[in-house]
């Protein structure tokens, strides 16, 4: 089955108190998701923080868990967890879910992955595109109080930021923040109304753990930001605007990376439209994200697993040392060119997700001329 993406973020998690095992808690938190969906047939225990499997008794559902423990540690250095189930409403399709976490001291660098396939054989109506929403164990997680979650220096939450008169200075100053690891979405207001085009708590939940979402308290914020933010890097009356990770706001080239959408843009397309791009953009593509998952699967625990394997071997002169080194060079082989084949599904997918967008446009101009005309 080729996986689509629907959900990733990558963050890091230090511990707000420091009693008991941190990397225990993390694992009962994320077990503790998967038993409210899955019922009292997930059978936990400590393999969770080790390795092992699952399966429910029906076949809708499976968990497998691997890590990589050094010689007297108290939690593994790397570990991942990949959760399977066939969705409720449309059983042809299965969703994955992989986490992967690599210790940094105490701090636990957590990359989470949500993807969707339908079974191979299924013959039918193609279901739509789904709307992005992020996994309730990431907003459970940002949200718990026991975890202070951050993407590099950017502290992370669930609900947009409130930038108030006299205080703009902090969006400039979270937008520059050399040590930002995600997107920041910036949301004005439009003057004649007071309110926002898109809904930013909307594009909060959905983007939990991958964005920040900053949203102005008034109007007024726009005449503040003119002495603060460049124009070239500035969004008023109504406009939303991304700011990627390493903005230098004194480089007005670099202006173009930082996408907005402008109150026009938002009034043809639709502000559920727009907020779906945005959505989709920074959810589903890496690009946007500073920050970088060392393991972020059980298949990179076994990758990681078998190169270990292969250095120990890499002096070795014995045949069947040669051997055992050349069915580990031909699986990593084996395992690039499914990496390859994702990449060009996914790229595939963009594409097509591009020319429908595109289609809708044109069709929206077209509209746009003729009622002009009359």
């Amino acid at each position: 089955m080729v996986e689509s993406v629907h959900f990733r973020c990558t963050f890091d998690l230090e511990p707000s108190t420091q009693d008991g095992q941190p990397f225990s808690r993390l694992v009962d938190d994320i077990a503790a998701w998967i038993r409210a969906k899955e019922g009292t047939s997930f059978t936990g225990g400590p393999w969770l923080a080790r390795s092992g499997d699952w399966k429910k008794p029906s076949g809708r559902a499976t968990v497998t868990v691997d890590s990589i423990v050094e010689e007297g540690a108290d939690a593994p250095e790397q570990w991942a967890m990949r959760y399977r189930h066939q969705d409720g409403e449309f059983s042809s399709r299965w969703w994955t879910i992989d986490f992967g976490a690599n210790r940094q001291g105490n701090a636990w660098r957590l990359s989470v992955a949500v993807g969707h396939a339908l079974r191979e054989t299924y013959l039918g109506k193609e279901p739509g595109r789904l709307p992005v929403t992020a996994p309730k164990v990431v907003k459970d997680l940002v949200t718990s109080g026991r975890w202070h979650c951050r993407a590099g220096a950017t502290p992370l939450g669930a609900e947009p930021v409130r930038v108030d008169v006299g205080r703009g200075h902090l969006l400039r100053d979270a937008i520059t923040a050399s040590q930002r690891g995600c997107p920041l979405l910036y949301v004005s207001r439009d003057r004649a109304t007071g309110e926002p085009l898109i809904d930013s708590k909307a594009l909060a939940r959905a983007l939990v753990g991958a964005a920040v979402v900053y949203e102005a308290a008034t109007p007024d914020l726009d005449d503040e930001l003119e002495y603060l933010i460049p124009r070239e890097f500035r969004a008023p009356n109504g406009q939303v605007r991304v700011y990627a990770p390493g903005a230098n706001l004194n480089d007005w080239e670099q202006s173009f990376r930082h996408r907005f959408f402008t109150r026009q843009q938002i009034e043809l397309n639709g502000a559920a439209s727009i907020a779906e791009q945005i959505s989709s953009s920074l959810a589903r593509r890496s690009g946007w994200s500073r920050l970088a998952a060392t393991v972020a699967n059980i298949d990179d625990i076994a990758a990681k697993r078998r190169e270990s394997r292969r250095a120990a071997l890499q002096a070795s002169e014995s045949e069947a040392d040669r051997l055992e080194r050349l069915q580990l060079s031909e699986m990593h082989i084996a395992e690039l060119e499914q990496t390859v084949a994702a990449l060009r599904s996914e790229r595939d997918s963009i594409q097509q997700a591009w020319e429908e967008e595109a289609d809708k446009l044109a069709a929206a101009q077209n509209d746009l001329a003729r009622l002009r005309f009359e």
